[in-house]
C-alpha cells in the first residue's frame, strides 16, 4: 500500500511540475489523489466485509448447534433501524439499507453452505 501511495504522490508531483500553472494537469493530479483515497477505502470495505463473514460463520455454527433458524427478520429489521438512525449522509438511508440488505443476503448465504 505504501508503494501505491509512494506512486500517486510522484505521479501528482510530476504532473504539476510538468503543466505548472495548467488547471487540466492540477484536475488530473488531485483526480488521482481522490481516487487513491477510494482505492484505500475500498480496500478497508473488502477486510471489513471478511470479518463480518468470519463472525456470521461462527454465528452459524452456533444457530446448528442449538436447533436455531437462520433468517431472523426481526434482527435484520434492528439492523436497518439502527443504520437508519446512525446515518448522518451525504448517504441517503434508503442507498444505505439497500448495501446492507446485500451484505446480510450474502452473510445469510454463508450459514447455509
Amino acid at each position: 500500500m505504501k508503494n501505491s501511495i509512494r506512486l500517486i504522490t510522484l505521479t501528482f508531483v510530476i504532473a504539476v511540475f510538468l503543466g505548472a500553472g495548467s488547471s487540466k494537469v492540477s484536475a488530473e493530479g488531485e483526480l488521482i489523489q481522490l481516487r487513491g483515497k477510494i482505492d484505500t477505502i475500498d480496500n478497508q470495505i473488502l477486510e471489513l466485509l471478511n470479518q463480518r463473514a468470519e463472525v456470521v460463520l461462527e454465528i452459524g455454527e452456533l444457530k446448528k448447534k442449538n436447533d436455531m433458524g437462520v433468517y431472523d427478520p426481526k434482527r435484520e429489521q434492528q439492523i436497518e433501524q439502527k443504520l437508519m438512525k446512525m446515518n448522518n449522509g451525504p448517504m441517503p438511508d434508503p442507498s444505505v439499507i439497500e448495501i446492507f440488505r446485500t451484505i446480510i443476503s450474502a452473510c445469510r448465504s454463508l450459514q447455509t453452505n
